[in-house]
């Protein structure tokens, strides 16, 4: 009988978990949103450190409960959501350009607006990376925006015709929130690229390096560090 009843306990706390009654765990398959929502999340880049999806939840649509990783949010659009974590439910509004962090958990969001709530998600893997333990913003055009123990975040905006001098790099996520050309250097290496508005790459290497804006517009990016 007392084993009947400790497999009871551990089949409820398991319950209760799934239903994200209380789930604090930090182990779960990152990605899986892409597995049980692809119709509204788009993989934009990933790699063993960690992944950048887009969102795109239509008036209406929910996502299924599901597992996230400690991760950042960045809204594209304005948006209400009914929100789900940590067993606690709220209707949550954001803007275009709020960003906010989460910790892993079970988690789940209905949109309940007017409008396709779009929004950007940069998670992490368990891959290892330097330690950040401070980090300035490199130039007058970084925007500190975000800092945790976990993340930093810079929007960035060069005007045209002006230039990022050279720094040291941190392995980082960068998303491009406007269409852009820069010139750049990084240790021996020159060239110019031009990006697009939503183009995402991700940067291991911590040599110097430097950008200029060689379009006739403002480039305008986020840079999302990883501290840990």
């Amino acid at each position: 009988m007392k084993s009947m009843k400790k497999a009871l306990v551990a089949l409820a706390a398991a319950s209760l978990v799934y239903c994200g009654g209380s789930d604090s765990s930090t182990d779960g398959d990152p990605m899986e949103l892409t597995k049980k929502d692809p119709k509204h999340t788009a993989v934009l880049l990933e790699n063993e450190y960690g992944a950048v999806l887009q969102i795109e939840l239509p008036a209406g649509a929910e996502q299924p409960q599901h597992y996230g990783a400690s991760r950042i949010v960045y809204s594209l659009s304005d948006y209400s959501l009914d929100w789900l974590e940590e067993g606690k439910e709220s209707r949550v509004d954001w803007k275009t350009g709020d960003i906010h962090e989460h910790d892993p958990g079970i988690h789940r969001a209905k949109n309940v607006g007017s409008t396709t709530a779009i929004y950007l998600i940069v998670l992490r893997k368990k891959a290892k990376l330097d330690p950040v333990q401070a980090m300035e913003a490199p130039s007058k055009f970084h925007q500190q925006i975000h800092k945790s123990s976990e993340f930093i975040v810079y929007e960035v905006r060069i005007p045209a015709g002006e230039a990022i001098p050279s720094h040291p790099g941190f392995p980082r996520f960068v998303y491009s929130l406007t269409d852009y050309t820069v010139e750049y250097t990084e240790g021996e290496e020159r060239g110019t690229h031009s990006f697009k508005k939503g183009d995402v790459h991700f940067h291991e290497s911590k040599q110097q390096h430097s950008a200029a804006n060689a379009g006739d517009s403002e480039a305008r990016f986020l840079v999302v560090v990883p501290r840990k």
